[in-house]
Order: C-alpha cells, then structure tokens, then sequence
C-alpha cells in the first residue's frame, strides 16, 4: 500500500525510534531485576526475544498495513530490548581482560549466523514459493533464538540452584522447583507447536483449521 521509498524511510524511522527504546528499556528492565535475580539479564533476554516471535508473525500476516506497522514496532522494541541485556550478561560472565575478546566475538557470530546467511534464504525460499512465505521465516529464528535458548536458561539455573555444593545450607523448595520445571515443560513445548506451525506454513499447510 505504499511505495518502496516511503517503505524505506518509514522503515528506517521505526528502526532509528525502536532502537534506541528498546534498547534503553531492555537495559533498564535487566537492572531492575538483577536486584531480585543474578540471571536476570538472561531472563530479560530470553523471554524478549521469544515475545518477539509472535509479534513479527502478525507483522507478516497481518492484511491491515496500520496493524503490520504496529506489530512491527513491537517486535522491533523487543529485539533491541534483548541486545543490552545479553551484552551485559557476557561482560559479567567472563575476566576483564577477556571482555573485548568476548564481546567481539559475540558480535561475529551475530553477523555470520544472521546477516551472512539471510538475504540468499529468504531469496532461495522466495524463488521457489513466494516473499511472504519467505518471510516466515523470520518469526522462526526468532523463535528460536529466544524460545531455544530461554529452556536451556532455565534448565541451567534450575541444575545450579539444586547444587548443594554450590548453595551448601540453602536449598530450592520444592514448590519451586516443580514450578520451574513446569514452567520449562510448558515454554518448550509452546515453543515446539509454535515452530511446527511456521514450518508447515512455509508449505501451505494449516493447523487447526486457521
């Protein structure tokens, strides 16, 4: 509905706005919990990125352009609110000397399992099926990134707070550490359908009637 430059600057402004929110809020939102939890920048992170993956399905789908727009803005804002937690969580995690060396490479592997392989994806998928389907590909890795890594997150924290050795008088209750495990069986398997679905919808096929 509208023409490629003004897709291009409307686009740009989104990223420019959302960027600097996004990632101003995530930082806040990961500060604000570390007071409550030391993986709070993990958990920021995690579960961010997985709300983005809904978020940038109805962007992808959705038939009213002033719906798209605003699903956009929303996935964009919970991207970047996933960036500056994790670049904290790495500084944190490794000696200073090593930080440079940990952050570099963060931003290497961002770049080559994400902007490398991309474009000729979705324009190997577009060939063959159409760009929208293409594009469903997009909710998938983010799925991923947060629906994949947010279960190994909880799993981690769950083994570590259970480790005697570590926590030595202080143990987990057991209500939460069913909570916890409930939580991490209902994430995953969310996560499992939700992939199944964008994977059949890149061949046309629809669940449940949709």
């Amino acid at each position: 509905g509208m023409s490629r430059s003004q897709a291009t600057v409307q686009f740009g402004a989104i990223v420019v706005a959302t960027g600097f929110v996004g990632t101003f809020g995530g930082g806040w939102l990961g500060d604000w919990w570390l007071r409550r939890s030391k993986s709070a920048y993990l958990w920021v992170s995690g579960w961010t990125a997985l709300a983005a993956a809904p978020a940038a399905f109805v962007a992808f789908n959705a038939r009213s352009q002033a719906v798209s727009t605003a699903a956009i803005i929303v996935t964009e804002l919970l991207l970047f609110a996933s960036t500056g937690p994790i670049n904290s969580a790495i500084v944190n995690f490794v000696a200073p000397g090593e930080r440079a060396t940990a952050l570099a490479l963060s931003i290497l592997a961002i770049h080559l399992l994400g902007d490398v392989p991309s474009p000729p994806l979705i324009g190997f998928i577009s060939d063959r099926t159409s760009l929208r389907s293409a594009f469903q590909i997009l909710p998938i890795a983010i799925a991923i990134s947060g629906g994949v890594l947010l279960p190994i997150f909880l799993v981690f924290i769950l083994l570590l707070i259970n480790d005697q050795r570590l926590t030595k008088e202080l143990k987990n209750p057991r209500f939460y550490n069913v909570l916890g495990w409930a939580t991490f069986a209902i994430i995953t398997l969310a996560v499992a359908i939700m992939l199944l679905m964008q994977f059949l919808g890149l061949w046309g096929v629809k669940l449940f009637g949709s």
